[in-house]
């Protein structure tokens, strides 16, 4: 509550070996897949269920204050993301972050960093979250989170700017162009019914690849 994080059932887990780890004693398998039947045993917690099959706990009588950690509302001062620029883009080319954004603001918070002072674990996570997908201040990179200018999104953009492919095509496969892309979607699309669900662009690729011996990169269009 303190961190202003949902306590989920994935983080309950994460914050028992943290806490375990940190006084150097080891939790068993057992012990941990046991959580969520202890919380629901204990008369002060409320054990609910969450979308994916993921279930969180509340304290009986207590007010939930949690950060909507996806929320693309941005409430924090443009000090807050200048001195971040600044703070970012001065990274040594070496360094990186632990990716995701729970061990990454953990990460953060631990450097005390003056601009994040006051927020707690829960608003520099939805920092890290809005740096990302809002403010283009850091980006993801090989499992790691670096300033965008090292990002792959970075590199992809700059790609799409001179219509270069992310990768070059695998053997025995083409680059797709906009004049082979028409006759496969077509084909593609031809080949589905009204109620079938939409087509994720991965699921997309997978299928032109497969089906045309066409490999399709959307830097190069």
């Amino acid at each position: 509550y303190r961190d202003e994080l949902k306590p989920y059932g994935r983080l309950l887990r994460r914050r028992v070996l943290e806490r375990a780890e940190a006084v150097r004693s080891r939790v068993s398998k057992r012990a941990i897949e046991r959580i969520r039947s202890t919380c629901e045993n204990c008369p002060w917690l409320h054990v609910q269920a969450e979308e994916g099959g993921d279930w969180s706990v509340l304290i009986q009588g207590r007010p939930a204050c949690f950060v909507e950690i996806n929320s693309p509302e941005d409430r924090y001062p443009a000090k807050l993301w200048r001195d971040a620029e600044a703070y970012f883009s001065s990274m040594a080319d070496d360094t990186a972050l632990p990716g995701g954004r729970y061990l990454c603001a953990q990460a953060l918070v631990s450097k005390r960093l003056p601009f994040l002072s006051g927020l707690s674990l829960g608003r520099v996570c939805h920092f890290v979250q809005l740096a990302i997908s809002e403010k283009r201040i850091l980006g993801h990179l090989s499992g790691t989170i670096v300033p965008y200018s090292r990002s792959r999104a970075k590199a992809k953009e700059l790609l799409a700017q001179g219509l270069q492919p992310a990768e070059t095509p695998g053997e025995g496969y083409a680059m797709v162009t906009w004049e082979s892309l028409r006759p496969c979607l077509l084909s593609i699309f031809d080949e589905r019914r009204p109620e079938d669900a939409p087509i994720a662009l991965a699921n997309l690729k997978r299928i032109i690849r497969s089906k045309h011996n066409l490999d399709l990169s959307e830097t190069a269009l």
